[in-house]
């Protein structure tokens, strides 16, 4: 028999992608947006070193300095590199967080309204806090509200 903690974890894993189409669909779109910036930004300071290396190179200057400062270029487009693999993964995660709170309460409406219609009865639907279109579940309560009230006429 598996604890409540193995479960929760089970669940939380599970849950992960709650409306597959959309949410793979949002994260694709970040992704690519935020590969074609950061692949902008690696070429563009690839070029500025090799173009850098090339002038050097062109005026036939041999300055320890100068070698010093394009080594820290390298070094620093490494670091940079690094640096936007980071961003990537915390954009991907933003992204991911993001797409949680638009597909959570429209997976709960649409579990709910399955339920309500199996089981036969209408209940008020409640969104976690800081979910998109709580005015969703307000306007679906105010609804119930309105069709309880009629049948008690």
């Amino acid at each position: 028999m598996e604890s409540g903690q193995e479960l929760r974890k089970q669940r939380s894993f599970k849950n992960i992608v709650i409306n597959p189409k959309l949410q793979w669909g949002m994260l694709g779109y970040f992704a690519f947006v935020a590969l074609q910036t950061i692949g902008y930004l690696f070429y563009a300071a690839i070029e500025k070193n090799k173009g850098l290396q090339n002038i050097v190179g062109s005026l036939g200057i041999e300055s320890p300095e100068l070698t010093a400062m394009l080594q820290r270029q390298e070094f620093l487009m490494s670091v940079e590199f690094a640096g936007i693999a980071v961003m990537y993964f915390l954009f991907f995660a933003g992204g991911l967080y993001l797409s949680h709170k638009i597909a959570g309460p429209i997976y709960k409406l649409q579990k709910h309204l399955r339920e309500s219609r199996e089981q036969g009865k209408l209940d008020h639907v409640s969104f976690r806090p800081g979910d998109f279109f709580s005015e969703l579940s307000d306007e679906y309560n105010a609804f119930v509200d309105f069709i309880k009230s009629r049948e008690q006429k």
